[in-house]
């Protein structure tokens, strides 16, 4: 989880066509709830290391990220270089990443 992602996209108004939730949460409420994720015995603070921006870079001229999109860029190539995988199919555009499908 990136953290200022989910607390930007968590205090977002969403509607039927736009990203975010509807209605949105507080910041206190999205900052509660990172706070209650990381103290789970399996969380994992994970950096981002010297390949960090040269994937960044890949992934958004591999996608043409712009806008909001790059936030997604970053999330992906972190994931990329620690060889996390995810289930968000919105990810399914990085191909460097590997998008597992829920059965």
């Amino acid at each position: 989880m990136c953290a200022p992602g989910f607390l930007r996209y968590g205090v977002h108004a969403g509607g039927a066509t736009q990203a975010g939730f509807n209605p949105p949460s507080s910041a206190a409420q999205a900052a509660e709830f990172i706070e209650g994720f990381t103290a789970a015995p399996s969380w994992e603070f994970v950096q981002t290391g010297a390949e960090s921006l040269q994937r960044l870079l890949a992934t958004a001229r591999e996608t043409d990220s712009r806008g909001n999109l790059m936030s997604d860029a970053r999330i992906a190539a972190a994931c990329w270089e620690h060889g996390i995988l995810t289930n968000v199919s919105d990810f399914a555009r990085f191909v460097a990443l590997h998008v597992q499908r829920q059965r």
